[in-house]
């Protein structure tokens, strides 16, 4: 990662935000899974509301205005922001085989926190609202996206992250994976699952 970002932060002139690289990179995972989405949809004869164009069109445009937004106010001031939190850490955090699973977990704590914020709490549900705006559902409304989660400040929620001593590169790059992962649970195509499984994540 390290060697990767020395090669791209001269030509940014700046630290590198390896979450929007990372979702940038996934862009054409998304978009084939949604073709697949599309695709069983039909053979299932459930081709509804959920791809009418308009729709599946405001998904994409606010995904990449939203990618584009992050990818400046990252390189201007978060990530030199947070760069700023880390400076004041209490310890270092060792990137590891053995500690990235729990450090993902600890982002995935960070983001159930922001995210209940968003729906708790007016000024960061102002930017949230943008998501939910939507009447239908398919895997591109998962990139429904507001352009101002920079603004209201959601990094700030990972702000302890960082003051233990994990980078803000690696804390974007997990973050990354946890948004990934989302991606595939905005669908109406998987009816329930196992009763197991819906127990555990339910």
């Amino acid at each position: 990662m390290e060697e990767i970002a020395a090669l791209i932060e001269p030509w940014i002139g700046g630290p590198v935000d390896w979450k929007q690289i990372i979702l940038i990179g996934l862009t054409p995972v998304f978009l084939g899974a949604f073709a697949v989405e599309f695709w069983w949809m039909r053979r299932q004869k459930r081709l509804g509301q959920q791809f009418a164009l308009r729709d599946v069109m405001t998904n994409l445009n606010l995904g990449g205005s939203y990618q584009l937004f992050e990818l400046v106010g990252h390189a201007l001031i978060f990530m030199a922001a947070m760069h700023w939190i880390h400076d004041h850490r209490v310890m270092d955090v060792p990137l590891t085989v053995w500690t990235v699973p729990l450090l993902f977990l600890l982002v995935e704590f960070c983001y159930y926190w922001f995210h209940r914020a968003s729906h708790r709490i007016r000024w960061f549900w102002c930017a949230h609202v943008v998501h939910h705006s939507g009447e239908h559902m398919n895997l591109t409304t998962a990139m429904r996206q507001s352009m101002l989660y920079s603004l209201t400040g959601y990094w700030l929620f990972f702000a302890p992250l960082m003051l233990i001593g994990v980078r803000p590169e690696v804390t974007m790059a997990l973050y990354a994976g946890n948004l990934a992962y989302q991606y595939f649970v905005h669908t109406e195509a998987v009816d329930r699952l196992p009763a197991w499984i819906e127990y555990i994540l339910g």
